[in-house]
């Protein structure tokens, strides 16, 4: 939310944040939700994605609130897969980490009244 003069945020690593994602170079789409802690978990990738620790995760071009290709952090441990649920998890390392962000820019946006 932004006026003027101000802008309300929500960080990603806040347990109410959920960005639709993508695992890169192969392309796996899931969800990355806040933990309330520095690091994030992608859930609902593909059973048979096969991600490894250092790979990018940028923002989805299916994302209908951000644009695509933002680069949102890094895996940081890819979880073991459960044998009773459809997809996997893992563990994402934030970009930047949050208790040092003390910049907002608003790239493109306009303000609504």
């Amino acid at each position: 939310e932004a006026s003027t003069e101000t802008a309300r945020v929500l960080l990603v690593t806040d347990d109410l944040s959920a960005v639709a994602a993508l695992v890169a170079p192969g392309g796996w789409q899931g969800l990355v939700e806040g933990q309330g802690a520095r690091d994030l978990r992608m859930n609902f990738l593909p059973a048979e994605a096969l991600p490894r620790v250092g790979d990018e995760v940028m923002t989805s071009p299916v994302s209908p609130t951000f644009p695509p290709n933002v680069l949102i952090g890094t895996v940081s441990r890819v979880l073991d897969s459960d044998p009773h649920l459809p997809y996997r998890a893992l563990e994402v390392r934030p970009a930047a980490h949050p208790a040092k962000l003390h910049t907002l820019l608003i790239k493109d946006g306009k303000a609504e009244r």
